[in-house]
């Protein structure tokens, strides 16, 4: 029998998670679909565990590649941000149904840990929500004191 840690509280939910998983969800947000695609970003968290970043963004390309259909990466980059030093991504992956996406991913270093931001979009409408999840990434601020 699977044992479950305290019950976690997020607004009016609550629910027991299995005791040897974490919390790594910042926060995620979805539009109302548009013709028959809901345009996303989140945010989550990973321990940095030691990683230097340009290997923590080596070992999420590899992950993705390694499970997402035709996946590739059409331009990296590394930005420095209010948050921390980062890579940025644009990739490109054919969705369960056949339709090509765009993800914007940030690879934040912060700390002991990395803050992933990553904003989805079909290929017809990346071009309008890259500015938009440029921005969102660069407005991140984190406040030591919380």
């Amino acid at each position: 029998m699977s044992k479950t840690m305290d019950s976690r509280q997020f607004g009016n939910l609550s629910f027991r998670p299995p005791a040897r998983w974490g919390d790594r969800t910042v926060v995620a947000y979805h539009e109302d679909p548009y013709e028959e695609f809901a345009h996303s970003l989140s945010i989550s968290r990973d321990p940095a565990e030691g990683r230097e970043l340009e290997d923590y963004a080596e070992q999420q390309i590899s992950e993705l590649n390694e499970h997402l259909p035709e996946f590739r990466v059409l331009d990296r980059s590394r930005r420095v941000l209010a948050a921390g030093q980062a890579v940025r991504l644009t990739t490109t992956w054919r969705n369960f149904d056949s339709r090509f996406l765009r993800q914007i991913h940030y690879f934040i270093r912060h700390s002991d840990e990395y803050l992933i931001v990553t904003g989805t979009a079909s290929i017809d409408t990346i071009e309008q929500l890259e500015p938009e999840y440029d921005r969102v990434a660069e407005s991140i601020r984190i406040d030591e004191e919380a």
